[in-house]
């Protein structure tokens, strides 16, 4: 909410999900907390959800198994990009 209000009430924010390996245990509950948030403010937020875009691809993921490696980024910047702008390929 302090996002929202910080950006203005004619932006739109957009929120990654995360992913990650076990180990990293936040990340589920933090993806939840951004899909609860997304709906409750449907019209002022969008997820770029790059856990479900990167789930089936972890071999493209950088040695920590979390951040995009060179050939994940292309996936990432997708997953964005059609966040930003659904029709765009």
């Amino acid at each position: 909410t302090r996002l929202l209000e910080a950006i203005g009430p004619d932006r739109t924010l957009v929120l990654v999900t995360g992913f990650g390996p076990a180990r990293a245990s936040w990340i589920p509950e933090a993806n939840e907390a951004i899909h609860k948030c997304a709906r409750k403010h449907p019209d002022r937020i969008r997820v770029a959800d790059w856990h479900d875009a990167i789930e089936e691809h972890p071999e493209l993921l950088a040695g920590d198994s979390t951040h995009p490696g060179p050939a994940g980024a292309d996936i990432f910047a997708a997953t964005v990009r059609r966040t930003l702008d659904p029709n765009a390929s």
